[in-house]
């Protein structure tokens, strides 16, 4: 060996391989690894949780829906929404009753809509 040689590979080249590596290993965790940023994770999160708020109004809510509709003293609110074709105009119809609406209880309109759409259901449809 002369002098001013170097033995084995330049620490330059360990660096690349792990500037690599560690860039390959980030793009893998986050495309197929299940990685989020922290932005991402909050948007699932939220997601998550106005499923599980929609989840549980509906079973809470769409029985006391039914009984709001089998107490009403107007019985012919019922039979007229029974006579609607589809259920998306039966479902509007619950809506503009108010038999799907709670005191205290403050819902988004979607999870309202869900109420009003399972207590249709409930209401109109017969078990298979």
């Amino acid at each position: 060996m002369s002098n001013g040689e170097r033995k084995g590979w330049p620490i330059g080249t360990f660096i690349w391989g792990a500037v690599i590596g560690a860039a390959g290993l980030a793009i893998l965790g986050f495309t197929w690894g299940g990685w989020y940023t922290d932005s991402g994770a909050t948007k699932f999160a939220n997601a998550q949780a106005e499923a599980a708020v929609k989840a549980v109004a509906v079973s809470a809510l769409a029985p006391m829906c039914v009984l709001n509709a089998k107490v009403d003293p107007d019985v012919g609110k019922l039979t007229t929404i029974t006579a609607l074709a589809s259920s998306s105009e039966r479902t509007n119809e619950v809506l503009k009753t108010a038999w799907a609406t709670f005191a205290d209880v403050e819902l988004s309109t979607a999870n309202q809509r869900a109420v009003a759409d399972a207590c249709s259901k409930l209401l109109f449809e017969k078990p298979a």
